[in-house]
């Protein structure tokens, strides 16, 4: 496998700081490579475990069957139980979400950030979906779109990343950030062997 990063799911060691190179954009208003003058940093943290309480907390340990077994009308006692078809249904609906792993992006550049939630499964760990609304300074900005979409792994490999985040509707715009963990940047000639290797 070489230096390849992920595996069965993102490995801690894609997590922490990362420093922005470039931007890449592939939309038709704006194709080019761009330096970025603003020091982008962008902080990677698996939240899986802090999203799943959340969940859990939300809907109880046996949440589905005690909101079934509650008496709505308070005039007649619910005999029934639980049939084995809405057994498997819940057991299916566990066993997927603890296959589902979660992670948080905070961009910042200058003074201001954005936090991203995506999920991903280890079946596709270098695909990651956009979970919710971002939040931050850059989100309360008038100029600021919502992203919908994906972000692909394109390479982690060693002390690089490269990210394409490709957003679900026509206003928005497919963009690939390159990354390292030198605050200095890349060097011309990994820069060019990620981009084209």
């Amino acid at each position: 496998m070489g230096n390849t990063l992920y595996i069965l799911s993102i490995p801690l060691q894609i997590m922490g700081l990362w420093y922005g190179s470039e931007i890449i954009m592939h939309s038709q208003d704006f194709p080019g490579v761009y330096e970025y003058d603003s020091c982008v940093i962008i902080h990677l943290t698996d939240v899986t475990d802090q999203v799943q309480a959340s969940y859990n907390n939300n809907y109880g340990y046996n949440g589905y069957y005690n909101n079934r077994q509650q008496n709505q009308n308070n005039y007649r006692t619910l005999t029934s139980t639980p049939t084995y078809q809405e057994h498997d249904n819940e057991y299916n609906r566990r066993a997927q979400q603890q296959n589902m792993r979660y992670l948080r992006l905070v961009w910042s550049e200058r003074d201001n950030n954005l936090e991203y939630t995506f999920n991903y499964t280890a079946n596709a760990p270098n695909v990651w979906s956009n979970v919710g609304d971002q939040r931050g300074s850059l989100a309360t900005l008038n100029s600021y779109t919502q992203f919908t979409g994906t972000v692909q792994v394109g390479k982690a490999v060693n002390d690089h990343l490269v990210l394409t985040f490709c957003g679900n509707d026509v206003k928005s715009s497919i963009y690939t950030v390159v990354l390292t963990r030198n605050r200095l940047g890349l060097s011309n000639e990994v820069s060019h062997s990620l981009k084209h290797g």
